[in-house]
């Protein structure tokens, strides 16, 4: 799972410079978004590679997350949002990242469940520092969500873009819960029946 929200930022990092291309495209009537979102990409460029580190950090080899890719519901995600800057508005990217930057993880939280689970604290650079940075940029995106939401068309576009990007998430995290819970009943099937050895 971790190493998909690996692949979803590079996927967010390419619709936000995608939406940036369309936007360019429209005119005066998107600056204020433009300036955000070109000051947004600068700010999360490097983040991927943060994450790459952390990942690192708890055993997940470098080679090995490159040389995958996004499971099928990020890549559906992907084509989905992709459709959706180019048919409805560029500021539909919006939604994506309401949904992801605007309700931040508690930094203390992080910490004692890394605690728990034994992660090492130098794992946790890029979740910790999203913890503080997006109080800031949830502030600006609920501006600008604000500001273009007063066009109805505009609203519904962040709307779309918001739910497409939970949805996957859902789906994405019930395939893997799914799938760990059918492998852990095989390997209980697996395991030797230690009331057959007694008896025997």
């Amino acid at each position: 799972m971790a190493v998909q929200v690996y692949h979803f930022m590079n996927i967010a990092n390419h619709l936000l410079r995608t939406a940036i291309h369309e936007a360019n495209r429209c005119g005066s009537t998107h600056d204020a978004f433009l300036a955000w979102a070109r000051e947004h990409a600068r700010e999360e460029g490097a983040h991927p590679a943060w994450l790459l580190e952390d990942l690192s950090a708890i055993g997940c080899r470098r080679e090995d997350i490159l040389s995958s890719g996004p499971d099928p519901e990020l890549r559906e995600l992907t084509q989905n949002q992709l459709a959706l800057l180019q048919n409805s508005s560029p500021t539909a990217v919006l939604g994506l990242y309401f949904a992801t930057e605007c309700h931040p993880p508690d930094a203390e939280a992080l910490r004692q469940i890394a605690r728990r689970l034994g992660i090492p604290r130098k794992a946790l650079r890029t979740l910790l520092h999203h913890s503080h940075a997006d109080q800031e940029h949830g502030k600006e995106i609920f501006q600008l969500v604000a500001t273009h939401g007063r066009d109805p068309l505009l609203f519904r576009g962040m709307v779309h873009g918001a739910y497409q990007c939970v949805n996957s998430w859902i789906q994405l995290m019930q395939r893997y819960s799914l799938e760990a819970m059918a492998e852990n009943r095989s390997r209980v099937h697996a395991a030797p029946d230690p009331n057959s050895r007694a008896t025997a």
